[in-house]
């Protein structure tokens, strides 16, 4: 027990000197933390003081906040790294057992001096986690604050009332600085070298368009001839391709021979940028609503109105542009936001009233008539805000309806000129008997795939055009990209991006290898179709399990964690899904089994016809009627079902036939025997029979019994066979019964004369 006790004493010393060690290092790095807390403390106490400042502007609410989204990042990743330390001082701490009581025999003197090294480190410790825990919170609840703030000034500029559009006042004020700005516009075109850049720059524009839309619109209109109506919108946009990748290359040509003379300074590029993006807008639009009018998309009239929207806001865009550039006052800006505003309205306004009130329409363009009520809606609102003076708020709907409607018009653009191509692919890589049944798989991942993204690549521009500033929309897709954590799980848009490209990359590679089986392999063999569709329907089956699993697991997701999730749901869900479940198990059965396959003649409860089609949750059966009746795989499994070509195709068929009481039994027999036996589609194994059955009332009847190779035929040779008995009772004079009556009259009295023919 004592040599026992020595030993741990001995460890306990070992222990406090490497402690110690570690103590002292960590010392000094808590000294240096102290200090880098202490200037993140005065760095946020600054800022807030800053921020009760009510003149503060938005430029400077930008600066801050970014300083206290780093403050906020690095007291953050401090936090995580002091807590690994604390927890490693507790965990010393525990390790030691509680300190004896008073009069308990005292500790050895150096595990005192640990105990109480530990317990001052620990307190330093939690003080610096406590403090920049603080901290963080603090500058979490700053940028609330700031973004509070920016909201507020965002609105009081939205809101804010100028002079009424009917003050003269305002337009006198407006006037001169609108002749000399308009003076600064002439200077620039007295400048030889820029006027001849913008001519020939011009003209390449103007030849580069012509031609890719020259082009573009002749292959358009020889397609547009046969095609049907859900066709003309993908050929439509995918005819813009070629002149807007056309539009594209011209201005960047022209940009660079503007750099190239030396015309782009650091003064005026972004006004050049916008210039050149302006008209290659206007060119889009210009192009886009013809070849929308070309194939009856959209009224006649409205493709003016649109180009008529569309020069407006690039000449109001340029004016804002030079403006800033140059200092125009307060009161231009002002007047020229009621003059833009006010024409947009009263063009817009028009042309909806003009068509709510005209005669209804037969054709379905792009935009319903109900829409024109919503257009009519925001030109008036935009006259009533123009009156009252809030000039911020009738250029901010103004600028939003030309910037969404152009978002909205390109993103569906794009998709319509995508889409035939997944539609295509789908078609090379499916199966044909799942083509025949529209399960295009492949076309619909990769359809919504598509649809996400475009969603996804909308959501920060539709944030810009209602005024999120560009910076914190970078910011966003930077923290929404790399990730959050929730618990131990990391999301991001490129774990999803990766989990998304997996599932459809697996899913491409099952169908190609379905689409490989089942038209190069399988056929060589010796199976029937019917398994051959089972292993293919299998494999997809398999391979789409895969490939979701796999997608689970590249997005984040620990699929330990989810099966024992899926574990404790599979008791809830089994009682609400009962059904279901038992239709996919019965349908596996199915299609193991194979009791039943494609092509098989059913009688069941609810129906009877041939199937065509099983899956996991329902056989699909088409009667004779060409309907088809969804059959639930349980009910195959749990009631009894008639198979005409379980093992084969070989059945029996059985035609009824009646002779008169006249006729001979031995010659009806030997006449049926004869013809059933030359017949061609009759089976000679088993041997047909042609049976005496029964005395009628009327008629001798007789059974003929025979096979045929494929039972599906029953009706066409049934009726063949009926065909061959008249034209051999009709030669032999067998006369075909029908019901007579013999009328035996014992008694009548006052007709004995008439019976016995006097």
């Amino acid at each position: 027990m004592k040599l026992l006790r020595c030993f741990s004493y001995l460890c306990l010393v070992v222990f406090s000197v490497h402690s110690s060690a570690v103590a002292a290092q960590e010392l000094i790095n808590q000294e240096a933390t102290k200090l880098w807390l202490k200037e993140k403390q005065e760095t946020i106490e600054l800022i807030s003081q800053q921020l009760a400042d009510n003149t503060i502007d938005k430029a400077r609410l930008l600066e801050l906040r970014q300083t206290l989204r780093s403050a906020r990042t690095e007291l953050q990743y401090k936090v995580d790294v002091i807590k690994p330390v604390n927890n490693s001082v507790q965990a010393d701490l525990a390790d030691l057992g509680a300190a004896p009581d008073e009069d308990a025999p005292p500790e050895p003197d150096n595990i005192q001096k640990l105990r109480a090294e530990l317990t001052n480190e620990s307190l330093i410790i939690e003080g610096l986690l406590t403090q920049a825990e603080a901290l963080t919170s603090k500058s979490s609840r700053l940028l609330e604050k700031i973004t509070s703030l920016r909201r507020t000034l965002f609105l009081d500029g939205l809101f804010e009332r100028q002079m009424a559009v009917f003050n003269t006042t305002l337009w006198k004020t407006a006037e001169e600085p609108f002749y000399a700005q308009f003076s600064n516009y002439k200077g620039i075109f007295y400048d030889k070298t820029l006027r001849s850049l913008s001519v020939i720059s011009g003209c390449i524009l103007l030849v580069v368009f012509l031609f890719a839309t020259l082009v573009s619109k002749k292959r358009l209109t020889i397609k547009l001839q046969n095609a049907g109506r859900e066709h003309v919108f993908p050929l439509v946009s995918a005819s813009l391709v070629l002149p807007f990748l056309a539009i594209g290359l011209g201005l960047l040509f022209i940009y660079q021979l503007f750099i190239s003379q030396g015309i782009v300074t650091e003064a005026n590029h972004l006004l050049i940028q916008k210039v050149l993006m302006l008209t290659g807008f206007l060119f889009a639009v210009y192009l886009m609503t013809g070849r929308f009018l070309k194939a009856a998309l959209i009224r006649s009239h409205l493709r003016y109105l649109i180009c008529v929207v569309a020069l407006l806001f690039a000449v109001d865009t340029l004016l804002l542009e030079s403006g800033k550039i140059i200092g125009v006052p307060i009161e231009l800006a002002v007047v020229q936001s009621y003059i833009v505003s006010l024409t947009f309205a009263f063009i817009l306004g028009l042309f909806s009233l003009f068509v709510l009130i005209g005669p209804k329409e037969t054709k379905d363009y792009f935009f319903p008539r109900k829409i024109f009520v919503v257009f009519l809606t925001i030109s008036l609102s935009i006259i009533i805000f123009n009156v009252f003076g809030y000039a911020a708020l009738s250029r901010y709907i103004f600028e939003g309806f030309v910037l969404i409607f152009s978002l909205l018009a390109s993103i569906l653009v794009i998709r319509a000129v995508i889409r035939p191509y997944f539609y295509r692919l789908d078609k090379r890589f499916s199966q044909d008997n799942i083509r025949e049944d529209s399960e295009q798989v492949i076309y619909f991942w990769l359809c919504l795939s598509l649809d996400l993204i475009l969603f996804f690549i909308c959501l920060p521009f539709v944030a810009g055009i209602f005024g999120t500033e560009w910076q914190y929309i970078q910011e966003t897709i930077k923290q929404a990209f790399f990730g959050f954590k929730v618990g131990n799980m990391t999301i991001s848009i490129s774990n999803i991006g990766v989990g998304l490209l997996v599932f459809l990359t697996l899913l491409f590679i099952t169908r190609v290898i379905q689409r490989i089986l089942d038209q190069k392999i399988l056929p060589k063999t010796n199976m029937d179709t019917s398994v051959r569709q089972s292993i293919t329907q299998v494999l997809g089956y398999v391979g789409l399990i895969v490939a979701l699993m796999a997608s689970i697991s590249a997005v984040g997701f620990d699929l330990t964690n989810l099966a024992l999730i899926a574990g404790a749901l599979s008791v809830g869900i089994g009682f609400g899904l009962q059904s279901i479940v038992s239709n996919f198990v019965s349908g596996l059965i199915l299609l193991f089994e194979r009791p039943i396959k494609v092509g098989d003649w059913l009688i069941t409860n609810s129906g009877e016809g041939i199937v065509k089609k099983i899956s996991v949750r329902a056989t699909v059966v088409e009667t004779f009627d060409r309907t088809s009746i969804i059959v639930p795989n349980a009910e195959l499994i749990s009631s009894s079902v008639k198979n005409w070509t379980h093992a084969d195709r070989v059945g029996r068929v059985i035609v009824n036939v009646g002779v008169s009481y006249s006729s001979d039994p031995q010659q009806v027999r030997d006449l049926l025997m004869d013809m059933i036996t030359e017949n061609k589609d009759v089976l000679k194994t088993p041997k047909p029979t042609v049976l005496f059955k029964d005395f009628a009332d009327s008629a001798l009847i007789f059974e003929i019994r025979f096979f045929i190779s494929n039972i599906q035929e029953i009706f066409p040779i049934s009726s063949q066979v009926r065909f061959d008995i008249w034209e051999v009772f009709k030669e032999a004079g067998v006369e075909i019964s029908f019901p007579q009556r013999d009328l035996h009259i014992r008694t009548a009295p006052g007709l004995e004369g008439v019976f016995d023919g006097k």
